[in-house]
């Protein structure tokens, strides 16, 4: 039997494959430019909250407080940051959501019922969660302040943040974090030379 040396199906259907090499300055270029985006969303979102956990609480005199139990769910989950503003007791009416003291600790609850008295105005609060008013009446020279805003589970954060092992692991990703960008910026020049290299 007669046997003829194969050809590769290119020979035989006359068509010239040509490929072109991708190079490979491009995957490092995209990862950088991700990274570099990746960074400055965290940054830019770090710095919103700080702004809006300290910095705007300070402008009013306001207090920022973390919510620990659940009396006030749904509407204050457990974790939730609370920023309380100064407010004026005769401006606070039935509905509103008020911080006030008992000894040393502090207790974020609704106004339900308003009472005036010889010695101004007497509130009585409960949890949103509770069956039953708060046992003791609050009065004026308790309340802490009027609820402002609350940002949902960030208090959870927060409280990992300021805690040792939070600093510690803040730390570790901010130096982390300036080292990717680091050799980011190293690469570039190369990048920026093969790029001109390829177009010459």
């Amino acid at each position: 039997m007669a046997t003829a040396a194969s050809q590769p199906p290119e020979a035989e259907s006359g068509v010239e494959v040509v490929t072109a090499a991708v190079p490979a300055g491009k995957p490092r270029r995209f990862l950088g430019r991700l990274g570099a985006v990746v960074l400055t969303l965290v940054v830019v979102a770090v710095v919103a909250l700080a702004v809006a956990l300290t910095v705007l609480p300070a402008l009013v005199g306001g207090q920022t407080l973390t919510v620990l139990s659940g009396s006030m769910q749904p509407r204050l989950p457990v974790g939730s940051v609370v920023v309380n503003k100064p407010a004026d007791v005769a401006t606070l009416q039935r509905g509103d959501i008020v911080t006030y003291a008992i000894g040393d600790t502090l207790i974020t609850h609704r106004i339900v019922a308003i009472k005036q008295s010889s010695d101004g105005p007497v509130f009585t609060t409960r949890g949103d969660a509770n069956n039953a008013d708060d046992t003791a009446p609050v009065h004026a020279a308790q309340l802490r302040g009027r609820l402002w805003y609350d940002v949902p589970y960030i208090g959870t954060v927060r409280n990992f943040v300021l805690s040792k092992a939070g600093i510690m692991v803040g730390g570790g990703a901010v130096v982390l974090c300036a080292g990717i960008w680091f050799l980011v910026r190293l690469n570039r020049p190369r990048e920026l030379n093969q790029s001109r290299q390829d177009g010459s």
